[in-house]
């Protein structure tokens, strides 16, 4: 007897997996751009403070606080790329996991209910006729 390993768990499981991952990168995406608001929220009082002021500290200051901003955009960027992009491969493996389980399982068990839905309504239909064959006539 030849044991085969139950492939239909098998693509529920990686169609899970692949919505797992694309969640947690998703979330973690949010989680960034929380993060990253809180953490300019002072950055953005002390540009504001430091507008209309023309002394040489208040520009030396001003050019740091536009530097940091530049270098958390690209920070956040890269972030992004790197988690947009694992979210995308979650998606996809969910959709291989769901596309492999329909066409490798689940296609052939309906054609087994089907089959097995003609094969039962036939015999009922025939148990019914012989049914009728045998009932007396009570016309008279």
């Amino acid at each position: 007897m030849e044991m085969t390993p139950p492939t239909d768990n098998l693509y529920k499981y990686v169609t899970i997996l692949g919505v797992s991952i694309a969640i947690a990168c998703s979330w973690l995406i949010v989680d960034l751009f929380n993060n990253e608001v809180k953490h300019r929220e002072p950055l953005i009082a002390k540009a504001i403070s430091l507008v209309g002021k023309e002394g040489p500290d208040d520009k030396l200051e001003m050019e740091k606080l536009i530097s940091e901003a530049k270098l958390g955009n690209e920070r956040v960027a890269s972030f992004i790329t790197i988690y947009g992009v694992g979210a995308s491969v979650g998606v996809l493996i969910s959709t291989a996991g769901c596309w492999l389980w329909y066409t490798k399982t689940q296609r052939y068990q309906d054609y087994v209910l089907r089959r097995e839905y003609e094969h039962l309504k036939a015999e009922q239909s025939e148990s019914e006729s012989g049914r009728e064959a045998t009932r007396p006539d009570r016309s008279m």
